[in-house]
This record gives structure tokens, C-alpha cells and sequence, in this order.
């Protein structure tokens, strides 16, 4: 469990605005899923860890898993 502890500590949340052609730019990579053109203008939540990008909504509902 320790390497699990550890991975949740060097991951960070974020926020991004998903803009009209369902992407959402996370440090200057534009990132695309299918499932972002559902959201378009909302902001969505970026969790961050080391290997991949998991988004959600603020009534975290899962969007997309996009890898890093």
C-alpha cells in the first residue's frame, strides 16, 4: 500500500475549461476525447499522476483517462 500512498501524494488536481472543439489544454498539450464534445464550455477537473490524466465533472462523473 505505501507505493499506492505515495503515487496519490505526487498527484495533482486541476481545472480546465473544455472549449469548443472538446479539447482541454493541459500545460500548452491540447488533449482530446470523444467524450469531451459532451461538455464543451464547462470547466472539468484534471486529476494528474505520473502516467496519465483522469477527467470529471464537478458531480465527478468520469469523462476520459488520457495518458501523459
Amino acid at each position: 500500500m505505501k507505493g499506492g500512498e505515495q503515487t496519490m501524494k505526487e498527484a495533482r488536481l486541476l481545472k480546465r475549461k473544455v472549449d469548443i472543439s472538446g479539447t482541454v489544454s493541459i500545460f500548452g498539450q491540447k488533449c482530446h476525447a470523444p467524450s469531451l464534445l459532451d461538455h464543451i464550455g464547462e470547466t472539468v477537473h484534471i486529476l494528474e499522476s505520473a502516467d496519465k490524466w483522469i477527467l470529471f465533472t464537478d458531480q465527478e462523473q468520469f469523462i476520459a483517462c488520457l495518458a501523459r
